[in-house]
């Protein structure tokens, strides 16, 4: 710190004034970039009037810290807010009022230091980066003191929104120390910055490079060669929807539609491309040519300065062929300014309304062992598709009826549902439950009929069950037998087993 400026109290009421010496507009970085490197001696003739620069007001930062060596990434308040600038000087070695100095030197600069009141010096820069991206940074702080004072001075580039609440530093805009040492006066440091994306497409967005009290004596370090830009906004983004239409059948043909769409609308002039059938769609492709023709040449689109959107047609030819739906792509090519039309792209789907032939339904026939010993046996129909189920699926009804076998006799238990068929489905089952007994009998059948089919027609109505006997035939034998005759009348008894 100046031991010199803290004797001076006349010097720092001098140092006090009003915003009204201040130019504070807003640099509109979309008309151009922001550059200063105080090379015209006419913007500051009087010392703490700023209104001759355009954009930019030093401040003396009073009140900031109590402190001498505070880090300035610390101090992101205003403090009392001084306008400052002492004006034409010409010695920064032996200027010794703190705060923000003019310097008619050799290569002339704006430079801040620190004081007991000075405790952190600014200048503020006044941006409209309104319509303007990725804003980029430049400057060089410059150790213009020559003196054998040995500050380390810190310096910190900060940003806000808007004209008041706090700053927050920039990343890579802290500087340990931008003093080179003691009778030195040649270090540049270049600073190279871009502000977080909260400061682009703002109206209303203040830049502060910002030094603070050092301990021990303050070196001048001089803002200079200060340029501020930003990107002008991306392009609009171009994409294609993904329409529809049902093919319809002869005479005629049918027009799909496809409309393009910008993601903001054209500016500077029309966005304009061509659009070629290219790429392979997700679905069955259609045959160029058969299934639909497209324009010839490429058509030509055009979406007008200030719109949106615009349409393009293809014809889709009508058939009655039986076939699935079936798909086209189209992309955007060309070298357009105004917009990016890099990913543009649609699919354009032909709708079939030619019915699908539903699906033949049929049941098989089958045979097993009766099984024995009182239990149950278990038989199982198929019942087939001849395609796969179609959307909206197939459904068919099934009930057993006797054949020679009888629900009376137990032979069985009755079975009846619906099976349904989703889509993709080809076929379906269900069972039937036997009486496994031990009585010897003739093989026997049991049947099993389909009705009341939907989204199918049912060829093979009926499916036969064939139970076969598997117990043993009984066999009938006589044994031998033997009697006593005996005597006189009557007779006896021969008895066989």
């Amino acid at each position: 710190m100046f031991s010199l400026r803290r004797a001076l109290p006349l010097v720092l009421a001098l140092a006090a004034t009003s915003n009204a010496w201040a130019d504070a507009s807003y640099h509109s970085l979309q008309g151009g970039a922001y550059f200063q490197d105080w090379s015209d001696a006419s913007l500051i003739t009087a010392s703490d009037n700023w209104s001759g620069v355009p954009s930019v007001i030093g401040y003396r930062g009073d009140g900031m810290t109590g402190a001498s060596g505070t880090d300035p990434r610390t101090l992101l308040g205003e403090g009392t807010i001084t306008v400052d600038v002492n004006a034409n000087q010409s010695d920064p070695n032996g200027f010794g009022t703190g705060g923000v100095a003019e310097f008619a030197i050799s290569n002339p600069v704006l430079a801040l230091a620190g004081s007991g009141t000075a405790r952190g010096p600014s200048l503020l820069f006044h941006l409209n980066t309104s319509n303007r991206y990725n804003i980029e940074v430049n400057l060089n702080l410059r150790d213009i003191d020559g003196s054998a004072d040995n500050s380390t001075q810190q310096v910190d580039v900060q940003y806000r929104i808007g004209n008041s609440g706090s700053f927050t530093s920039v990343p890579g805009g802290y500087v340990a120390d931008a003093s080179g040492g003691p009778s030195q006066a040649s270090l540049v440091t270049p600073l190279s910055l871009t502000l977080p994306a909260a400061a682009d497409n703002q109206p209303q967005v203040q830049l502060r490079v910002l030094t603070t009290d050092a301990a021990g004596n303050d070196e001048w370090i001089g803002i200079d060669d200060v340029f501020i830009s930003g990107d002008p906004p991306p392009p609009p983004t171009l994409s294609f929807d993904s329409p529809s239409v049902i093919e319809g059948n002869p005479p005629g043909s049918t027009t799909l539609t496809f409309t393009a769409t910008l993601s903001a609308p054209a500016s500077g002039g029309d966005c304009s491309f061509s659009v070629e059938q290219f790429g392979t769609p997700p679905g069955t492709p259609a045959t160029p040519g058969v299934d639909f023709i497209f324009p010839s040449p490429d058509p030509d689109v055009t979406i007008p300065d200030g719109q949106t959107s615009a349409t393009f047609d293809v014809t889709i030819v009508r058939d009655t062929d039986i076939e699935p739906d079936e798909q086209f792509v189209v992309a955007a090519y060309g070298e357009p300014q105004i917009c990016d039309i890099f990913s543009a792209e649609g699919v354009g789907t032909i709708l079939n309304d030619d019915a699908l032939a539903p699906p033949d339904i049929s049941i098989n026939s089958i045979s097993l062992f009766e099984g024995s010993g009182g239990g149950t046996t278990v038989a199982q129909f198929t019942v087939s598709l001849s395609a796969p189920a179609p959307a909206g699926g197939v459904s068919v009804n099934y009930a057993t009826a006797n054949g020679s076998a009888t629900l009376a006799n137990g032979d069985y238990t009755a079975a009846s549902g619906t099976l349904n068929f989703v889509p993709g489905d080809s076929s379906e089952t269900f069972t039937v439950n036997i009486a496994a007994d031990n009585y010897f009998e003739p093989n026997e059948t049991i049947l099993a009929n389909l009705s009341g089919a939907i989204g199918g027609n049912i060829t093979t109505a009926q499916g036969t069950l064939t139970v076969n006997n598997d117990d043993v035939q009984p066999e009938l034998s006589v044994a031998a037998a033997l009697a006593v005759e005996g005597t006189g009348a009557g007779s006896t008894n021969l008895g066989f087993i």
